[in-house]
């Protein structure tokens, strides 16, 4: 299960004696406050993901950093708001409205939730290029994969 992912990446920072003073639980959103980006979205959003936005929030680890939600508001117009953010992208360079923003890579690519590809309540993660939308990359199976490559990479830094 790609829960155990998420786990096992918060797991691996913490035997390093690693602070990660962004991935906490004092960040962490209600199950209401998910429902209401699902209901905005009108996609549901994947079981990794949702774990991750109820224990975390959002985060970030050397330079790593994961969108999610703000506890208690999401109309927040900031990084690292996904909602926000994933709007943003769809109105200025026509974003796909199945696909969600959970990182930005840098020099104009995304790291993006595949919604509409849904298979045992899990998504792809594909890569997004601005200007690109035809030529998407494939990066992990689940959110919980692609967080535990980003945090392993981070680690091997």
């Amino acid at each position: 299960m790609t829960i155990n992912k998420i786990d096992s990446a918060i797991a691996l920072i913490d035997n390093t004696g690693e602070k990660r003073p962004y991935l906490q639980d004092k960040y962490s959103v209600d199950t209401v406050q998910v429902e209401e980006v699902e209901k905005e979205l009108g996609y549901i959003l994947p079981c990794s993901y949702r774990y991750f936005l109820l224990n975390y929030g959002s985060g970030d680890f050397k330079g790593k950093e994961f969108y999610g939600l703000i506890p208690d508001d999401n109309n927040v117009e900031e990084i690292p708001n996904a909602i926000w953010f994933t709007k943003t992208i769809r109105e200025e360079e026509s974003l796909r409205p199945d696909l969600f923003v959970v990182e930005d890579l840098g020099d104009g690519v995304l790291a993006c939730l595949e919604l509409s590809n849904m298979n045992n309540k899990e998504c792809p993660v594909l890569e997004y290029e601005y200007g690109a939308s035809t030529h998407l990359r494939y990066l992990a199976d689940s959110f919980g994969q692609y967080f535990y490559d980003r945090i392993v990479d981070a680690l091997d830094g």
